[in-house]
């Protein structure tokens, strides 16, 4: 191409990037699940220890220093988790305490 600019091309790549964020930090609130979701079905191992060890009521910087990560992976997982989930991020410790709690019932009986 003749009269390619590349910071013209980063500039369009940000633009993107910023549009594409606003959208999806927006999401949640318009796709609020009348059921809960299984959090098995949609997130990771790591996003799982995360939301298990959030609803063990532990703070980001006790699970960023488990798992040897930053506060901010933390909390950007959190962010993640709660759009997965499709739930308000006030209502996920309860959420993710309540799951915890079943699963420590459920091994409690085993």
């Amino acid at each position: 191409m003749k009269n390619y600019d590349p910071s013209l091309s980063a500039v369009l790549r940000d633009r993107v990037h910023g549009v594409m964020r606003s959208f999806l930090e927006t999401l949640p609130l318009w796709t609020i699940a009348s059921d809960p979701i299984d959090p098995r079905t949609v997130l990771d191992s790591r996003e799982m220890q995360i939301f298990l060890l959030h609803g063990m009521r532990k703070t980001n910087s006790e699970i960023a220093f488990r798992l040897f990560l930053s506060v901010e992976s933390i909390d950007s997982y959190l962010r993640l988790i709660v759009k997965k989930l499709r739930i308000r991020r006030r209502d996920l410790q309860r959420f993710a305490h309540n799951y915890a709690k079943l699963g420590e019932d459920y091994l409690a009986k085993r």
